[in-house]
């Protein structure tokens, strides 16, 4: 929630602002939260305001692709005729990030036919409710499940792939 008061021109007596704070290793992020939150504070004083920072518990991770998942991953959409999931640099926090540092995860970039639109983009929300789109998700669906039955029938599922 975020509140600053009802016109520019007026100082409201309390202000308010969500934000995040996001890092591509988890190691890094008490450091960056200690630099933004001194950032806020130095404002604080600088306006002779007060600042009260509350963070939600638990933070969220960096998320861990396991190589050796993704590996079969990619090797049955390939079996489907799926393109190459996309390599991409490590990325911050995701809702799934957390239980990739207890358990063995990916998470492959589907093309859906959105061309250069990024996900949380208006034209990739357009392109997410097409008919390329539902067949992207279910090919997603099969190549999923046969990368599970890979990992089971070898049973890699406590060894390095």
């Amino acid at each position: 929630m975020r509140s600053a008061g009802e016109a520019p021109n007026v100082i409201p007596a309390r202000s308010t602002a969500s934000y995040e704070i996001r890092a591509t290793a988890a190691e890094d992020l008490a450091g960056l939260r200690a630099r933004v939150e001194a950032c806020f504070q130095g404002a604080a004083l600088a306006t002779g305001c007060q600042a009260r920072l509350t963070r939600p518990e638990p933070d969220y991770l960096d998320f861990r692709d396991d190589a050796g998942l993704a590996r079969l991953y990619a090797a049955n959409a390939r079996a489907l005729g799926r393109p190459e999931p996309v390599e991409r640099e490590p990325f911050a926090m995701t809702d799934m990030a957390n239980v990739s540092h207890v358990v063995r995860a990916i998470h492959p970039m589907l093309d859906i036919g959105s061309g250069d639109a990024v996900p949380h983009d208006p034209a990739f929300a357009a392109a997410a409710v097409t008919a390329t789109a539902d067949r992207a998700l279910l090919d997603a669906a099969v190549v999923l499940a046969l990368t599970v039955a890979d990992l089971w029938s070898r049973r890699l599922y406590f060894v390095d792939l």
